[in-house]
């Protein structure tokens, strides 16, 4: 979710919200993905950005009401983005001969 933002990336809030989104979405095309234990998902992206540590994700607080993420290393980032994207291709295709189509 990260890596579709260019500059300064999301907010806590939002990247919550879309790892919500794409959790729902790589499940409805058959992926897996894991519980946690049923923890919430404030907590599972809070740990996620802490493994992935400064080099990967940059966290900034400068003067904004909440944290800010931004992609540090866009091509080590892009290792974890690759392995899911094989759940969408056939909508990639779709959209783009739709999108050439236009």
């Amino acid at each position: 979710m990260l890596l579709i933002h260019r500059g300064r990336g999301p907010g806590k809030t939002e990247l919550i919200r879309r790892v919500e989104w794409l959790s729902e979405r790589v499940r409805s095309h058959g992926g897996r993905v894991a519980r946690f234990a049923g923890l919430p998902t404030a907590d599972i992206v809070a740990r996620g950005i802490e493994v992935l540590g400064p080099k990967l994700v940059g966290v900034r607080k400068d003067d904004v009401a909440e944290e800010m993420y931004e992609v540090v290393d866009s091509f080590q980032l892009s290792f974890y983005r690759d392995m899911t994207i094989h759940l969408f291709i056939l909508q990639a295709v779709v959209y783009a001969a739709v999108y050439s189509y236009s």
